[in-house]
């Protein structure tokens, strides 16, 4: 990635607000909802690719219909476990391309909250995501790369 190039302030602003929505969408378990923020054919990768086997059975997922339903699996599993979590998004970089896509960076921060107990740091991923325009101009997470700290 480029250090040089400035993004536009608006452009910006656009993709923090995308990201406070879909992150509130996903602690929420609001997980078609969540999906539909990625395109059709969207991909969401955990590097090493057995990072989350534990969690979720596989550590890559392609598609709205896999994200959603693999989410709703996770979330099932939290809740039964009086587990809210709360992803934090930090360190954000915005590039536009010349082919129309946004990269960005940013550092996933996931706290584990439990009944009575203080919020708990469960995992710090870096993570790089892949941003296009949908049909309406609205935007969607093409790819995205979640990094795990532990297991770097």
């Amino acid at each position: 990635m480029s250090t040089t190039a400035t993004t536009p302030a608006e452009l910006y602003v656009e993709v923090q607000n995308f990201y406070a929505r879909q992150v509130r969408l996903q602690n929420d378990g609001r997980t078609e909802e969540w999906a539909a923020t990625f395109t059709e054919d969207g991909r969401l990768k955990h590097e090493p690719d057995d990072a989350v086997v534990h969690r979720v059975g596989k550590g890559t997922f392609l598609g709205r219909a896999e994200l959603a339903t693999t989410m709703r699996g996770l979330h099932k599993k939290l809740t039964d476990a009086q587990i809210q979590q709360r992803h934090l998004y930090t360190m954000l970089t915005v590039e536009p391309r010349d082919d129309g896509t946004i990269e960005t960076s940013y550092y996933s921060l996931v706290f584990r909250i439990k009944p009575g107990q203080k919020p708990a740091p469960e995992v710090s991923c870096p993570t790089h995501d892949v941003l296009v325009r949908g049909k309406g101009g609205n935007l969607l997470v093409r790819s995205r790369t979640i990094t795990h700290d532990e297991c770097a």
